[in-house]
């Protein structure tokens, strides 16, 4: 084994830990308003889930994403694979940022 296949490794094993880390975050870590009985009331007087709601489910898929680009991560050989997982997961990362704050 070289040293970047090591070094890929180790990236892929800290995506996992990330990835799960963003999936459970925002239902179990901090939870959502939806888990305090937060929901918004319509002018028919039903009751929908906030935006927070929705915008957990979102980062739940991203970490799933992320969680399954880590795992290929660490089973791939080829130099050329790891660089464009290495990508992949940078601009995955981007997202999980944008999604909360737009």
């Amino acid at each position: 084994m070289s040293d970047k296949s090591i070094a890929s490794k180790i990236l892929g094993v800290i995506a996992v830990v990330l990835g799960l880390i963003v999936a459970v975050g925002p239902h179990y870590i901090f939870p959502v308003c939806q888990y305090h009985g937060m929901l918004l009331e319509t002018a028919a007087g039903t009751k929908v889930p906030m935006k927070c709601y929705w915008t957990a489910m979102g980062e739940v898929g991203l970490g799933a994403l992320i969680v399954v680009t880590g795992i290929v991560l660490i089973v791939s050989k080829h130099a050329e694979t790891r660089r464009a997982l290495g990508f992949v997961l940078a601009a995955l990362g981007v997202v999980v940022a944008l999604v909360p704050t737009y």
